[in-house]
């Protein structure tokens, strides 16, 4: 009788340890899934964000000058160019990857050769990829992250962020 007893005993508390580590791992995937979805818009990812986001806009404003530009104009315009990215949304995980996609919203401003500003700031959505490093994570981009219709050479009037009133 005491056999009996103790292996029914037994099997309890092995039921109970699996349903409370089932429990555990549940709620460890939830708590690793906020993590990944907060890891979009952690400081030091979009501290490193904005900086690839300025070398690969940058790089595609400059291909995109006219012609006929002066390189003092070129130079000029590449340095007052700014770039930011803001509205971070989590895009989704690539399964067994640890990689995470990501996206922001991004807004730039630049002064052209006669003084005068362009800016565009209108909800323009670019995409990243974050991957977990020894240091948290790390944000990636390239290229094709950013595309090349939103950060083009703009000639003309000043064009500002905030839509012209309608005339009635």
């Amino acid at each position: 009788m005491k056999t009996g007893f103790s292996i029914v005993l037994g099997s309890i508390v092995i039921g109970a340890g699996i349903a409370v580590s089932g429990y555990v791992t549940e709620l460890g995937k939830q708590q690793i899934a906020s993590q990944k979805m907060a890891a979009c818009w952690s400081s030091p990812v979009t501290q490193t964000l904005d900086s690839l986001v300025t070398q690969v806009a940058l790089s595609q404003l400059k291909s995109s000058y006219p012609a006929g530009m002066t390189q003092q104009d070129q130079d000029a315009v590449s340095n007052s160019f700014s770039a930011t990215v803001r509205n971070y949304s989590f895009a989704g995980a690539v399964p067994d990857s640890g990689t995470i996609n990501c996206n922001g919203s991004i807004a730039i401003s630049y002064t052209r050769p006669d003084n005068s500003k362009y800016s565009k700031d209108q909800g323009d959505i670019i995409s990243y990829q974050i991957n977990p490093s020894a240091n948290g994570w790390d944000a990636e981009m390239n290229q094709a992250d950013i595309p090349s219709s939103l950060i083009t050479y703009v000639a003309g009037a000043p064009v500002s962020a905030q839509p012209a009133a309608s005339a009635q």
